[in-house]
């Protein structure tokens, strides 16, 4: 048997033009003969051909009806977007209740246009396979339906379920699938334990009394962050009670509110500090999805009054002094100003272990109190004022309800200070250039002079001690004297002078200290005749101390002129030498020691110049050296002079003969008169040189 779509397919008969598929078989309309329409459809013939396989082919041709009708449409609606709508913790459980999936809106959008409820059936499934049950009913309960939440829902998830939607048409054909989800959101969760918000009472142009409780400017907005708790793209709305929390009638004037008079619990006593209360009601919205909102939760709004604080107290006197910054005591500025001894008259109004409750600080202005920065407050133990009559703004601050700080900024009182004694001692207070004690010419005497008055005077060392009650005082020792002149009347104003003395002296020098590089010694670097003195392992004395040196043999003085404030003195010649000690603190006389510079002379130029006529050790008297012998040889070790060591030195000449040009050879002992000193005995050479 062979099926046609058309009779010339049947009469064509070839395979190309047979119905292959079927047992899945797609009809072609373009294809077909006699198409019909039909309620609901179409329908069309089917062509078939029989062929016996056992009578010479014999074939049978026929036809029969095929109809195809139509499926129904069906539209996808919007999904449900719900909050979810318990009451307490029912409404965080993803499910709503009354759902009704048969509103009439829904029904028109999913049959379109084209279709009727009249000609087409709609119900709803929770799951395709019952949508494609043509047995299955639905949902039941599809106008009052409770939603169920996805698996693995848990509490703050947005809950879904898909809702599979079956329209059936009169011939029992049904629509592809479709569906819609409902969605339900969670409410935005808020703290049931939202912090009270703290604010304090203050002066308003429309409310003079900061301590009546009634509060102006009170920004709740400033609740947002705690009450939001990190949630973006939601807000906060405020309401005066629970019935306009529940009818969305918030509070308008969020950043200017003032607590309602009515709606505030104040304290039985009003003089004390104790805080009046309103509660606010509050719910968090939800800005995406369907704006959802949380229940409604609370706080308490703590209205605390202004610090009890006099409006005018005393003005702060004290005398004239100086400090570190101002050297002028006489310009009606004091150094030492101790502000805080205002603080109990500033804190009358409490007792005094209330005292603790209080940050009271002072400043120069009356912005800088109300701005009331720690960096620009006034330092309360030592305080120098800028003018005599400066006024001092006192800022108060209750912190005892802290972290909020009631503040009284309108309270200030002024400085007066008083002259104090005028009088002046020599060298007071420099301690750059102190006074001098020479402890070889004692006592100091120190003056106080007073031209305008008269004073009593009062003199105490370093250790407080009184020593004198005299305008002078002689002193023989080092340290720090203070005079104190007394203005008993009118101002009962003291002024106190430091005098620092410092000791001096004249140098102890001695020999020993003395350390000379010479041609005598067996040390360090002859060709640099060097002379120091020991400072460090020997003590000269109390002075500040400066150093010359004089060759007597040439008048030569080191440094040319003046002192020098190094020992050491380089690159000298032999010689005897005077060493000069001067005291830098005017100590005198100058201390002075001779030594003796030992240099043996390399040649000599008897000519008659005035220039090296003679050889001769320089350096050696004797007062240095009472026993000495100097003898010279010629190269071949004849004796040609002795030489006493006090003589002018060798002149050149043998018995009156004058000797050539050579190389002559000396030998000198030395026997100092110190006998702590060690001999000299040299030997070595020097050129006879006649030009």
């Amino acid at each position: 048997m062979f099926f046609y779509e058309s009779v010339s397919d049947r009469n064509i008969d070839t395979n190309d033009t047979r119905i292959d598929n079927l047992t899945n078989y797609r009809n072609d309309p373009l294809n077909s003969d006699n198409i019909t329409n039909v309620d609901g459809g179409i329908k069309f013939p089917i062509y078939y051909k029989i062929l016996s396989t056992i009578n010479n082919d014999c074939q049978g041709l026929g036809q029969f009806y095929l109809q195809v009708n139509g499926v129904p449409i069906a539209n996808t609606p919007d999904n449900f977007e719900l909050c979810d709508e318990g009451a307490g913790t029912n409404s965080f459980d993803g499910i709503n209740t009354g759902i009704n999936l048969r509103d009439p809106d829904r029904v028109k959008t999913i049959l379109g246009s084209t279709q009727t409820e009249l000609t087409h059936e709609v119900t709803f499934h929770t799951s395709q396979a019952d949508a494609d049950d043509v047995t299955s009913m639905g949902i039941p309960n599809d106008t009052n339906y409770t939603n169920t939440p996805q698996a693995g829902w848990s509490r703050g998830d947005i809950s879904e379920q898909t809702i599979y939607v079956r329209v059936k048409n009169l011939n029992g054909c049904i629509n592809n699938p479709t569906s819609f989800k409902i969605i339900v959101n969670p409410i935005p969760s808020i703290s049931t334990t939202i912090t009270a918000f703290p604010v304090c009472d203050v002066v308003t142009p429309s409310d003079g009394d900061p301590r009546n409780r009634i509060a102006q400017n009170i920004n709740l907005t400033s609740k947002n962050d705690e009450i939001l708790a990190g949630k973006p793209d939601h807000i906060v709305k405020y309401y005066l009670t629970k019935y306009d929390a529940d009818d969305d009638n918030e509070i308008g004037n969020l950043t200017d509110f003032e607590n309602d008079p009515l709606l505030t619990s104040f304290p039985a006593n009003f003089n004390s500090d104790d805080p009046a209360t309103q509660t606010i009601f509050v719910k968090v919205f939800d800005l995406g999805g369907n704006k959802c909102s949380s229940i409604f939760s609370t706080f308490q709004l703590v209205i605390y009054p202004e610090p009890n604080i006099p409006l005018n107290i005393s003005d702060y006197t004290d005398c004239d002094n100086t400090t570190d910054v101002d050297a002028d005591d006489e310009n009606g500025r004091n150094g030492d100003i101790t502000l805080k001894n205002k603080i109990p008259e500033i804190l009358k109004n409490y007792s005094s272990t209330e005292f603790a409750d209080f940050s009271v600080r002072f400043y120069a202005t009356p912005l800088d109190a109300e701005i009331g920065d720690l960096d620009t407050a006034l330092d309360e133990n030592i305080f120098e004022n800028d003018e005599n009559g400066q006024e001092i703004f006192v800022r108060v601050e209750n912190i005892k309800n802290s972290p909020i700080v009631c503040v009284n900024t309108r309270l200030s009182f002024k400085i007066n200070i008083k002259p104090l004694p005028s009088f002046f001692v020599i060298g007071e207070e420099n301690i750059d250039d102190p006074q001098i004690v020479c402890l070889n010419n004692t006592p100091l005497i120190l003056e106080a002079e007073s031209p305008d008055a008269i004073y009593d005077y009062q003199w105490t060392n370093e250790a407080g001690e009184i020593i004198g009650s005299d305008r002078t005082l002689g002193v023989t020792t080092a340290g720090k004297y203070t005079v104190t002149a007394s203005d008993i009347l009118p101002n009962g104003c003291s002024r106190s002078r430091t005098i620092v003395v410092k000791e001096s002296n004249i140098a102890t020098l001695e020999e020993s200290f003395i350390t000379i590089i010479d041609e005598a010694t067996n040390i360090g670097n002859t060709d640099n005749i060097s002379v120091s003195i020991d400072i460090i392992s020997n003590n000269l004395g109390p002075g500040e101390y400066q150093f010359a040196i004089t060759n007597e043999d040439t008048g030569k003085r080191y440094p040319f002129s003046g002192f020098q404030d190094e020992p050491i003195f380089e690159n000298l010649e032999g010689g005897i030498y005077t060493i000069t000690v001067n005291d830098k603190n005017g100590c005198a006389p100058d201390t002075e020691l001779q030594i003796s510079v030992i240099q043996f002379p390399k040649f000599f130029t008897p000519n008659g110049d005035g220039k090296n006529d003679v050889w001769s050790v320089k350096g050696a008297n004797k007062i240095f050296y009472p026993n000495s012998s100097i003898d010279i040889f010629n190269r071949f070790g004849k004796l040609v002079a002795q030489i006493p060591i006090d003589s002018q030195g060798w002149d050149g000449t043998y018995n009156g003969t004058k000797l050539s040009s050579d190389d002559y050879w000396f030998r000198v002992q030395l026997i100092p008169a110190n006998t702590s000193k060690v001999p000299v005995n040299k030997k070595g050479h020097f050129s006879l040189l006649r030009r």
